[in-house]
């Protein structure tokens, strides 16, 4: 299975103590369907809050969606209930996922 880079990231959010805890999966560029989705599940759990970013991002494609992660079905990552092409991402177009979680 490909390497993955895993990090944790800490930030502070304006003038206030409020901090936001985001750990980021970065896909590896030659992972296929099937590896991309068992790092995913290995990562993350459905009701996390997330944001996708996709692995082709050109000015007429570019494919940044958050939400709550609702689903691993066999093909894509189901985002707060959509179906795929309406929120949800297919696993092989995914180059990173960032948890999202409010301390």
């Amino acid at each position: 299975m490909p390497s993955c880079v895993y990090r944790l990231k800490y930030y502070r959010r304006g003038p206030t103590t409020l901090s936001d805890t985001m750990t980021d999966l970065n896909i590896p560029q030659d992972a296929d369907a099937e590896q991309a989705k068992a790092l995913v599940r290995e990562h993350f759990e459905i009701g996390d809050v997330v944001e996708v970013r996709d692995a082709e991002r050109t000015e007429d494609h570019q494919m940044d969606t958050s939400g709550e992660i609702t689903g691993f079905e066999p093909d894509y990552l189901e985002i707060d209930d959509q179906p795929l092409g309406e929120g949800s991402a297919r696993y092989e177009e995914i180059q990173s996922v960032a948890k999202i979680e409010s301390e």
